[in-house]
């Protein structure tokens, strides 16, 4: 396993993670919410490959943000 399939798969279980937990909350509370994640693609002159960091994450909680 590449560590780039590494990556791909340690984020698909904390997304279902954070999916499972956001269900939770809402059978919970009965409150709706939801998450904004944002990525930046960075573009090195030593790299062909572009980078992509993490610039925002924002929760939502019956249309009031948080982040």
């Amino acid at each position: 396993m590449t560590p780039r399939d590494q990556i791909q798969e340690h984020a698909q279980i904390a997304a279902a993670k954070v999916r499972e937990a956001m269900a939770e909350f809402h059978r919970a509370t009965g409150m709706r919410s939801s998450i904004d994640v944002h990525w930046v693609e960075v573009r090195l002159f030593a790299s062909k490959a572009p980078r992509y960091l993490l610039e925002d994450v924002r929760l939502c909680i019956q249309d009031e943000a948080m982040g």
